[in-house]
């Protein structure tokens, strides 16, 4: 996800949560990574909490109201969880929000987790991962963010471009041009 300053927070926290956390992230049209500017990620940050804190996780076969369920098997939870703690320890990795885990004899629960990071070659920002998990890489220009996330990961099945305005639509789409199949706005 590619978010220029203009966007509406809600949207973009929204886009986040359905996104990257529906079918715990395991779709291969889950974002992954979001590409936005400091400043536009002190306007985010609070509305992306505030809806993290009301996903429910569960048994999503018979309770309904859950938005997660459990991660398919005990191999697939141990490489997400992998993942989440491997990034606690990288270099560059600003905050993690949430992305606590349990298993139990009854499944293997990952909630939604958001790691923040400056450093575009994470491990995150860099691999498919197929679980709730999203990096958000922050930077102080549009620019420098546009030809990162153009040189980022060869695993781009799927971009969106978050904006209000028509002119950096169109400036998102040409920079994704030849990069994701499938674009949303």
């Amino acid at each position: 996800i590619m978010v220029y300053d203009d966007a509406d927070p809600r949207e973009v926290a929204s886009a986040i949560i359905r996104s990257g956390f529906g079918y715990q992230g395991r779709k291969c049209s889950a974002a992954s990574r979001v590409y936005m500017t400091d400043e536009m990620w002190k306007k985010v940050k609070p509305v992306l909490e505030q809806y993290m804190q009301e996903i429910t996780i569960g048994d999503d076969m018979v309770n309904f109201t859950c938005y997660i369920g459990a991660i398919i098997s005990k191999q697939e939870y141990e490489k997400i969880v992998g993942y989440i703690e491997r990034a606690r320890l990288a270099t560059g990795t600003k905050e993690i929000i949430d992305g606590q885990y349990i298993s139990t004899e009854k499944g293997y629960w990952i909630r939604p987790c958001v790691i923040v990071t400056e450093n575009p070659h994470a491990e995150t920002m860099e691999e498919e991962i197929f679980g709730p998990v999203v990096t958000v890489f922050t930077r102080g220009s549009i620019k420098d963010l546009e030809s990162r996330a153009l040189a980022a990961s060869p695993y781009r099945l799927t971009g969106s471009v978050q904006t209000n305005d028509i002119c950096q639509l169109s400036r998102g789409l040409e920079t994704f041009r030849f990069g994701p199949g499938n674009i949303y706005d």
